[in-house]
Parts: structure tokens; C-alpha cells; sequence
């Protein structure tokens, strides 16, 4: 039998979030901080009212939770995690926000629990190094973004370990040498690339 989608919205109200039984309005804070012993530890701005949204199924488990915080105008802004689930339990997704930007890391997983892919946002823009692995755990895929921008090695690998796939990207665009491999490590192909454009 189909499971109902209970939404279910739990409001807390953060130690600060009211000033004289008002609401003043939100103004930018710092990336969360996690500290028990801190009278504000979700960095809620100052004026507004910490909430978490969840979406859970008929039999209580939570498939989906967004932390976040409303302002003096009703409007609920993404600021923590951002979570998914599998039906089964095992999560599916985790991002971070701080006021409404993606900052942070942002994983994924199968359903049975191996990691899928890992990488990080700073200041809501794609950056650092991404990997994507394949459902037996071994690695599928490298590469690394600057400010949303492919920059950096890029690698694939066979599902048994060999590499399959490289190549260099500057701001966006191939460049230099790609190459491919066989499963066996036989490399099979070399393309020259300028600005992107294969060369003859």
C-alpha cells in the first residue's frame, strides 16, 4: 500500500529571536556554529525564528528535513542542512546553506549506503575538488571547480580500478593532452586541445 506524505513544519524559536515581543527583521550572520553551550547556536539573525521543515511518510520516518530561519515577513530562508532519505533509512543527500547561499559540502549516496559523489560550495558557486564513485565503491570520477567553473585535472576510471579518461581544463576550456585508456591500462587515443578545440 502507498505510503501518504505527511508535511509536517516544526517552528522552534531560537534564545534572541524576539526583541520586545517583536519581530526587527533578519540581517547576514556567520556559517553555523554547532556549540552546545552557544545561547544562539544556528546563527540565526538577529529578529527571526529558526525553523525546520520536514516532509515524513505515513509511518513517521523523515524523508526530507530543511533547516532554515523565517523573517519578520513570513519568508523562510535555507541556513544549516538540507537532508534526504531513502525509504529504507539510509540517506540520500546532504547540502548546507548560510542566508539562502549553498556554503559547504555537499554529498550524495546509493540507497545502499556507499558514498556517490562528494564535493563543496563556497559562497553558493562550485569549488574545490568533486569525486564520483561507482556503487562497488571504487572511484568513477575526479574533477576540480573554481567559482562554478571547471579548472583543474579531469579523471575518469573503469568500474575496476584502471583509469580510463584525462584531462587538464583552464577556466572552463580543455587544454593540453587528453587521454584514453583501455580496462586493461592500454592507452588507446591522444587529442590535442586549444581553447577547448580539438586540434588535427
Amino acid at each position: 500500500m502507498m505510503l501518504q506524505r505527511l508535511l509536517t513544519l516544526v517552528l522552534l524559536v531560537g534564545a534572541a529571536a524576539m526583541v520586545g515581543g517583536t519581530v526587527s527583521g533578519c540581517g547576514p550572520k556567520e556559517a553555523l556554529n554547532t556549540d552546545a553551550n552557544d545561547p544562539n547556536p544556528h546563527n540565526i539573525p538577529p529578529g527571526c525564528t529558526y525553523k525546520v521543515k520536514e516532509d515524513v511518510l505515513g509511518t513517521g520516518q523523515v524523508i526530507e528535513r530543511i533547516e532554515g530561519y523565517v523573517d519578520a515577513a513570513g519568508v523562510f530562508t535555507n541556513h544549516g542542512e538540507h537532508a534526504r532519505w531513502y525509504e529504507n533509512g539510509k540517506k540520500k543527500m546532504e547540502l548546507h546553506y548560510v542566508d539562502g547561499v549553498m556554503d559547504g559540502p555537499r554529498l550524495t549516496w546509493y540507497d545502499t549506503g556507499q558514498i556517490w559523489a562528494r564535493g563543496a560550495y563556497a559562497n553558493g558557486l562550485a569549488d574545490g575538488v568533486w569525486t564520483a564513485w561507482f556503487p562497488s565503491g571504487f572511484r568513477h570520477r575526479e574533477w576540480h571547480m573554481r567559482d562554478n567553473v571547471w579548472d583543474g585535472l579531469y579523471l575518469e576510471f573503469h568500474e575496476n580500478g584502471e583509469k580510463r579518461y584525462e584531462v587538464e581544463y583552464v577556466q572552463g576550456m580543455k587544454q593540453g593532452t587528453a587521454i584514453w585508456w583501455s580496462e586493461v591500462g592500454t592507452e588507446l587515443r591522444r587529442l590535442e586541445y586549444v581553447n577547448d578545440v580539438s586540434q588535427p
